[in-house]
């Protein structure tokens, strides 16, 4: 449900966890162990629905996860709730995008850590109504009322142009990660294999770094769908940029090599990259190890400097859905040939 609404009325309600937790989104154990919870129920005078319909008036609730077993406690949940849904309560007018509940005329606005922080790359749940536009967060910042009238539209057309689940989570998913940064630090480490860009450093004794050593290794990966059933998804790599030539990917069903050779750092606050290296003989624990997937190796011996090249993954197989979705995987590279190059810090 996504309504073009004003806020009405806002009050702050304590309710008993047993009677109201089937409702909320946050996990079933916060609950379990107190007796009270601190909501926010917003009333809401509905303008415009711009996807679904309903009544005038609708109740939303704004979940807080403030739990507690004494009502004399309200007060001081209440503030920290009301410092939490800030940007709620900054503008009158707004769009909520709302989830249904057992009572049709009851709705989930969002829970305020993390609905109402319209932050670079987030999105929010309630867009605030600003001096004539919308902020929306993330890379654009704001929006005219027509133009989130225009992109709902097309976005319901362009997921209902197929009746077909993995063509809906495809939509879905594309729109979810849009105008986000999925490497940027969340509060939750991302794996550094999965990071955006890289750079690769050979130093001391790897220097030069000879024909035919491994660069990086993209595992085969295995996808599934919600029933747990294996999805036919293959992948074909390709190198890319200015020194793409030096070289080389090959597939491999078994390909042996030494796990635990390389070590990875952030690369700063952020996490935009990963800074990978190959510690001295002896400095870390390695061990034998056999992977399928594509494998990159030097081409030819590559002495110090500084060498570039972009990884390409293609997607295909008899369950791969194309809905114009990015490919999030790995993407620049820099290979650093360096017998000074430091340990970066950890």
């Amino acid at each position: 449900m996504v309504v073009w609404a004003e806020l009405a009325n806002v009050e702050y309600q304590a309710v008993e966890n047993e009677a109201i937790k089937f409702e909320l989104k946050g996990p079933t154990p916060i609950y379990e162990s107190y007796m009270y919870t601190l909501l926010v129920v917003a009333e809401l005078r509905v303008h415009e629905y711009l996807r679904g319909e309903g009544p005038d008036i609708i109740s939303a609730i704004v979940e807080g996860q403030l739990v507690f077993n004494d009502l004399g406690e309200v007060g001081c949940a209440k503030r920290i709730l009301e410092k939490e849904v800030g940007p709620l309560f900054g503008s009158n007018e707004g769009i909520a995008l709302l989830e249904s509940t057992s009572d049709p005329n009851f709705y989930h606005l969002g829970m305020a850590y993390e609905n109402f922080k319209v932050t670079e790359g987030h999105h929010g749940t309630w867009l605030p109504y600003k001096t004539g536009s919308l902020i929306v967060g993330g890379r654009e910042g704001s929006l005219s009322l027509t133009d989130v009238r225009q992109r709902i539209s097309s976005l319901l057309e362009e997921y209902n142009r197929h009746d077909d689940e993995r063509w809906q989570d495809c939509v879905y998913g594309k729109y979810y990660s849009k105008g986000r940064d999925p490497w940027r630090y969340r509060g939750v480490s991302i794996p550094l294999i999965y990071y955006r860009d890289h750079h690769i450093i050979f130093n001391g004794e790897h220097v030069p770094v000879p024909t035919g050593t491994m660069v990086w290794i993209s595992h085969d990966a295995d996808y599934g769908d919600s029933s747990g059933r294996s999805l036919e998804i293959s992948t074909s790599i390709s190198l890319e940029g200015e020194n793409a030539d030096l070289f080389e990917v090959t597939y491999h069903s078994e390909y042996v090599y030494d796990a635990g050779e390389w070590q990875g750092s952030s690369g700063g606050i952020g996490h935009y990259l990963a800074l990978w290296y190959r510690p001295a003989e002896g400095r870390a624990e390695q061990w034998q190890s056999t992977a399928a997937g594509h494998v990159i190796t030097a081409a030819q011996e590559l002495e110090e400097g500084e060498y570039s090249f972009d990884l390409h993954i293609e997607y295909g197989g008899a369950d791969f859905v194309d809905c114009g979705q990015d490919d999030y995987g790995p993407s620049e590279f820099k290979v650093i040939v360096d017998k000074e190059a430091a340990i970066p810090s950890r």
